[in-house]
């Protein structure tokens, strides 16, 4: 007999314990450390759809039961139904139960429940957990650090994860991301992402920090066929979608830009960054209105943003609404006085004005100036993206 045949056989075995067990459970429903037992084997199956049911149907059983209510804890969790989760293992607790599995499942509940502070509160108590779980408890804990704008305390973490252990394809891709997001060790990040992938190609973090290297150092084919794969493998990320949407802006390719985007906000419609993205590719497509729509949204979110007012005052140049577009180019530029966008505004109103000696002259200026956020003058990059879309049609026509 092979080993696949042994684990199958192995396996069979204990699905027909696990039912002889729900079969003695419904002769004899008040036995709890029968219950127990039965939901423990579900678990440690991985049936969970069934140690959802026999939880369901005994709650009663064991609701002053200290370790039934952690693994109810655990089942919740596993699930998806992080609220229910934390009642059962708060439970779990005041009865006593202390075990470090409880309060790891319980600062994860926190997490995807998006109260971080009550998070970060078990983690940074209870840093025994390192030592019990590393993986889990140090990308958990570098996770919320990040979402609590503590990114400095999530590298660390992360890095001390892998000098104490190995590393996983998610520490190493999350790693990757955020010294990205940080600017920090580029070349590191893409060292994490490349060993995250090969680990699993479908590392998520590690897909997208790889894309927007690639799309930083210029290489946009790459780019594109990285975050292509995150999509496909993941559609239910925005953050996904959205990179997707930055890489075909990139490209000059709008229509697709605000497919994506348009899909990244429908899975985080708090994203401000998102919502600019949408607007810009609604505007290159002379979708006025719909640009509108867009930057009101991430004008909604916060009003502090300049990117917003120049946006804004881009789609209100281009309606002919002066008033209200200089009012935007105003606010824009007491926000960031170097804003490509607000100067795009600018340009749509001289010229507008038939004063075309301005804004050709504004322009000028403006393709010359560096830009912090850019990292370059828009001539350069201009330039550069110019000759790499010309390069990829001839490298296309000599295949064809």
């Amino acid at each position: 007999m092979d080993q696949a045949s042994h684990h199958s056989n192995e396996r069979q075995e204990d699905l027909q314990k696990l039912n002889r067990y729900i079969l003695f459970l419904s002769q004899d429903p008040a036995n709890t450390n029968l219950l127990i037992d039965t939901i423990q084997l579900a678990i440690d199956l991985g049936e969970v759809q069934a140690a959802e049911k026999l939880i369901e149907e005994h709650k009663e059983s064991f609701k002053d039961n200290a370790v039934g209510n952690a693994l109810a804890g655990h089942v919740m969790l596993a699930i998806g139904r992080a609220d229910e989760s934390v009642k059962f293992l708060t439970s779990a607790l005041n009865q006593g139960n202390h075990d470090s599995s409880v309060y790891l499942n319980l600062a994860y509940a926190y997490f995807f429940l998006r109260t971080y502070d009550q998070a970060l509160a078990i983690l940074s108590e209870h840093t025994e957990l390192g030592d019990l779980f590393p993986p889990i408890y140090f990308v958990l804990y570098a996770r919320v650090s990040h979402i609590t704008d503590n990114p400095q305390q999530a590298i660390d973490l992360l890095e001390k994860l892998h000098a104490e252990h190995e590393s996983t394809a998610e520490s190493a891709g999350l790693l990757s991301l955020i010294l990205f997001e940080q600017n920090q060790q580029t070349e590191k990040a893409l060292q994490l992402a490349n060993e995250a992938l090969i680990k699993n190609p479908k590392a998520i973090e590690a897909l997208i920090a790889r894309t927007s290297l690639y799309l930083d150092s210029g290489h946009y084919e790459q780019a594109l066929v990285d975050i292509q794969q995150a999509t496909e493998y993941h559609p239910e990320s925005g953050r996904a979608w959205s990179s997707l949407a930055q890489v075909e802006f990139n490209n000059l390719h709008f229509t697709e830009a605000k497919h994506a985007a348009g899909k990244a906000v429908l899975h985080m419609a708090d994203h401000i960054g998102t919502w600019h993205l949408l607007g810009w590719a609604n505007l290159m497509l002379g979708e006025l209105a719909e640009a509108l729509d867009a930057f009101k949204k991430s004008y909604d979110l916060d009003r502090r943003f300049a990117a917003t007012h120049s946006g804004l005052a881009a789609v209100y140049a281009h309606l002919d609404e002066i008033k209200k577009a200089n009012q935007h180019i105003q606010i824009a530029d007491k926000l960031d006085s170097n804003g490509l966008a607000s100067t795009y505004a600018k340009i749509v109103l001289l010229n507008k004005n038939n004063d075309t000696e301005k804004a050709n002259h504004l322009f000028d200026v403006a393709k010359h100036k560096f830009n912090q956020q850019l990292g370059n003058t828009p001539q350069n990059l201009i330039q550069k993206r110019l000759y790499e879309l010309q390069k990829n049609q001839l490298d296309n026509k000599n295949i064809h």
